[in-house]
C-alpha cells in the first residue's frame, strides 16, 4: 500500500514515500509508517474518474498537486522518420545543461520549500546522464544542428512499447522544429523494432509538452492526478 522511495529519499536527502491507492478499498492508516520511517513527503496518483480514492486521500490529508497526462501513438510502418544518433559519454555536459534549464513545468517545481531548485536541476541532470549511459532509460538520442546539440529524449522499451523520459530542446533552437526532427528521428530508432506502441507522459500544466504530443500524432491515453501529503511542522 505504502513504500520508502529508497533512491529519491537518498537524492533529495530527506524521506520521502509513495501510497498506492488502487490498493485501499475504503479507509486506511499510514500515521505508524510515518512515523517509524520518518517520511517527510508522500506521494500518490489517482486516476480523475476514481471519485472514491480521491475522496480518500483528501479525506487523509493529501492535496491535489498537478495533473500526470499521458499519450500514446500506435507506432507503425511508414511514418516519417529522420535518421537518429545517440547521444554518448562525451555529450553528457552538454546534454547536463540543457536538461538543468528545460523543466520549469515539472511537478517538483511550486515545491521549492521542499525539493530545493539545485536539487531538481540535479534531478534531471543525473536522469539524462543515466540514460546515456544505460543506467537509468535505455538510451538517449540527440539532434545536433550545425554539430551541436539542440535537443534530446531518453527512452527506454519494456515489452513492446517503448516510453520517452524526458525529452528537452536547448532554447536557442526551439520553434524551429527541432522537436519534431527529434520525434522522427525516434521513428527512425524504433525502425526495425517490434513495437506497438510509444508513450510519454507530463503534466497537466505543461500545455506546450501536450499541444507538440499531439501535434507529432499522440492521442491522450490517461489522466490521473497527483497528490501530496507534506509534513506538518
Amino acid at each position: 500500500m505504502i513504500k520508502k522511495l529508497e533512491w529519491d529519499s537518498s537524492f533529495f536527502g530527506f524521506n520521502i514515500a509513495e501510497l498506492n491507492i488502487m490498493q485501499i478499498s475504503n479507509k486506511f492508516d499510514i500515521e505508524p509508517f510515518i512515523v517509524e520511517n520518518n517520511i517527510k513527503f508522500i506521494q500518490a496518483r489517482c486516476n480523475i474518474s476514481n471519485t472514491e480514492g480521491i475522496r480518500l486521500l483528501e479525506e487523509n490529508s493529501f492535496h491535489y498537486a498537478d495533473l500526470r497526462v499521458t499519450f500514446q501513438i500506435q507506432f507503425k510502418e511508414g511514418m516519417p522518420y529522420h535518421i537518429y544518433e545517440l547521444a554518448n559519454n562525451e555529450d553528457i555536459n552538454t546534454l547536463k545543461k540543457i536538461a538543468a534549464n528545460s523543466f520549469t513545468d515539472s511537478r517538483y517545481y511550486g515545491y521549492e520549500h521542499i525539493f530545493l531548485r539545485g536539487k531538481i536541476d540535479e534531478l534531471y541532470e543525473t536522469w539524462v546522464e543515466k540514460s546515456v549511459k544505460g543506467l537509468f532509460d535505455d538510451c538517449c538520442l540527440k539532434i545536433t544542428v550545425n554539430s551541436k546539440i539542440a535537443g534530446f529524449l531518453t527512452l527506454r522499451i519494456r515489452a513492446q512499447i517503448a516510453t520517452i523520459g524526458i525529452i528537452a530542446i536547448d532554447e536557442k533552437y526551439q520553434g524551429n522544429g527541432v522537436g519534431t526532427q527529434l520525434m522522427n528521428s525516434l521513428m527512425g530508432y524504433l525502425a526495425k523494432s517490434d513495437i506497438e506502441f510509444i508513450e510519454v507522459t507530463t503534466q497537466g500544466k505543461n500545455i506546450k509538452a501536450q499541444n507538440f504530443y499531439i501535434k507529432n500524432g499522440f492521442r491522450l491515453k490517461e489522466l490521473e492526478s497527483w497528490y501530496y501529503w507534506l509534513e506538518r511542522k
